[in-house]
């Protein structure tokens, strides 16, 4: 069993870098380097094969040569892998989550439930990127959620924008509807220029994305996403 390290100095303040600079790969394989260094050879080697398959899937398909899709399927098998055995209760480093399953469409995603609410992660170039639960439990936990890991995206549970029929926009509820967390938009989402208005549905959850790594990572004492992928 690799030893514990999660609290040593350095592996901390390699992971602050990760933390910081969640788009740059650089930081994440020093710090795969390192783990491995210190006996977790299987985390090590989850990092660099996600990094792997992110790098293979950026070069453009071309469908006389196949040669780049055989060695992604073989990088999924073995981060399948790797994700079992109890790693990935572990390498989410939340001790009240409790596993529920794997999401079918994609084996990167895990389910958890912490107390009565349902969490989702997703690991991306080693590290959990994404996360979706309520948003209560965002508001409580945001900052030991971004202490922890890398996040460049946050979706919030029954938070759905709604398509205006008339005008063709589409928009989040007011605050009073937000029943499980009311003060959740007055008190730390300020809206756009143009309102709750968004073209797409996709452009709204990016907003409401946005709003909350960015708040996540004030809390955790990062610089701002926007700062430091410029």
């Amino acid at each position: 069993m690799p030893p514990e390290y999660h609290s040593h100095p350095e592996y901390l303040a390699l992971l602050e870098t990760v933390r910081a600079y969640p788009h740059d790969d650089a930081p994440r394989l020093i710090l795969a380097d390192w783990i491995e260094k210190h006996g977790d050879d299987e985390r090590a080697e989850f990092i660099r094969l996600q990094i792997q398959r992110v790098t293979l899937a950026r070069i453009p398909f071309n469908p006389l040569d196949d040669t780049k899709h055989g060695p992604i399927y073989g990088l999924l098998a073995r981060e399948r892998e790797l994700l079992r055995y109890a790693n990935h209760v572990k390498w989410i480093e939340w001790r009240e989550a409790k596993y529920v399953g794997w999401y079918e469409g994609d084996i990167t995603r895990i389910d958890f439930n912490v107390g009565l609410d349902e969490w989702n992660y997703w690991f991306i170039r080693g590290f959990v990127s994404e996360i979706i639960l309520p948003s209560a439990a965002f508001m409580t936990h945001a900052a030991t959620l971004f202490a922890k890991h890398p996040i460049a995206r946050v979706t919030l549970t029954k938070r759905h924008p709604c398509r205006d029929a008339t005008f063709g926009h589409y928009t989040f509820f007011p605050s009073d509807h937000f029943e499980d967390n009311p003060y959740v938009i007055p008190a730390i989402f300020e809206p756009p220029p143009s309102g709750f208005r968004f073209a797409t549905r996709e452009a709204a959850f990016d907003w409401l994305s946005r709003r909350c790594v960015d708040y996540g990572r004030q809390l955790a004492g990062l610089p701002p996403l926007r700062d430091v992928t410029s």
